[in-house]
């Protein structure tokens, strides 16, 4: 199968997949051509060629668009806007911003490498995305934020801290304290997060 290029589309071989997977500079992703091994208790097993072919990602609960990659019979989910940049840009332990906020735009042009503090600036002062106390799901104020920095600098534990301000560790404190939400406020997120981008 002969697979159309789009107008301006540069492919780069998938880093850690390559000769299995590429990705364009347009943000698809194709499965290349191979010859798998069928075993048969009849024929004892034979060859069998699968074309090239632009696969079709899904959205992850997050709205990222992903595919599964398969190499050497282990498969795994990936974030298509970490292959693009890693093809292009090389790899990096950053989160990956949309430059236009929209999550499923994975063309190389949208895409930059950011802190978690960077992407929540971006979201907040680009895009006007509501953030801190004035977030919809917002249970903490200000307030509430540097107390709880104050209380985890001074040696108390998540679980302690947690059970002061009524929250959960993981969905609260854990994400304050590695910079994943109010790291605008806390100074935090200068660490990455590969899995959790946000746009």
């Amino acid at each position: 199968m002969v697979i159309q290029d789009l107008e301006d589309e540069v492919w780069k071989p998938v880093i850690d997949y390559e000769g299995f997977y590429e990705v364009s500079s347009l943000g698809r992703v194709k499965s290349l051509e191979k010859v798998l091994t069928v075993s048969s208790d009849r024929t004892g097993g034979h060859k069998k060629s699968q074309s090239a072919c632009v696969m079709k990602p899904f959205l992850n609960k997050k709205g990222y668009l992903t595919v599964v990659l398969s190499r050497l019979g282990v498969k795994k989910t990936k974030p298509v806007h970490r292959l693009v940049l890693e093809a292009f840009l090389g790899k990096d332990t950053r989160q990956v911003n949309h430059i236009d906020g929209v999550k499923t735009n994975n063309k190389v042009s949208n895409l930059e490498w950011a802190t978690a503090k960077e992407n929540s600036l971006h979201a907040t002062r680009v895009l006007g995305k509501k953030r801190g106390k004035d977030a919809p799901k917002a249970k903490l104020t200000e307030t509430d934020v540097r107390l709880i920095v104050m209380l985890l600098n001074a040696g108390y534990s998540q679980r302690e801290v947690a059970k002061v301000f009524n929250v959960t560790i993981h969905g609260a404190i854990y994400r304050i304290q590695h910079g994943y939400s109010w790291a605008w406020l806390t100074g935090y997120g200068e660490r990455s997060d590969k899995d959790e981008a946000s746009c």
